[in-house]
């Protein structure tokens, strides 16, 4: 087996003070790591893709919106069981209007608060705590 490197984006949609989660399909939970479906919009860069125009592209074909991408939040790497090394970066985005509309991958989405994440798998309640906490923030300094 040969070494794999690869990076992938992921956002934390913000609207209204929620964040947006999209569950997989029982086809993508095949040979996933974990039991649990849900997952945040995102995936593999390719090679020579711009990382914000990557996220764009990812959210866009994921969730059917177009996102304004902000800060890097949070970032891990993990190895996959086929041995690919994966980078994750997660961006604070928003999103004020449009309408969901899924991709292949996913059957169905929530718009979830902060304390609604204690199902969750615990990275995805760090993104929406860390991605909700960015825009409260950044809005409390537009009002000053």
């Amino acid at each position: 087996m040969r070494d794999v490197f690869a990076i992938a984006t992921k956002a934390a949609v913000v609207r209204d003070q929620r964040v947006l989660v999209l569950y997989k399909t029982e086809a993508e939970m095949r040979g996933d790591r974990s039991d649990n479906s849900a997952d945040l919009p995102g995936g593999r860069l390719g090679h020579g893709e711009d990382l914000v125009e990557g996220l764009r592209r990812e959210v866009l074909e994921e969730s059917g919106l177009a996102v304004d991408v902000g800060p890097v939040v949070h970032a891990w790497g993990f190895v996959k069981p086929d041995g690919t090394h994966l980078v994750i970066l997660l961006y604070a985005c928003s999103s004020e209007s449009g309408e969901v509309r899924l991709g292949p991958e996913h059957d169905h989405y929530r718009w979830v608060a902060a304390a609604e994440t204690a199902s969750f798998p615990r990275w995805i309640g760090e993104a929406v705590e860390r991605a909700v906490g960015h825009h409260a923030h950044r809005a409390g300094g537009e009002r000053a």
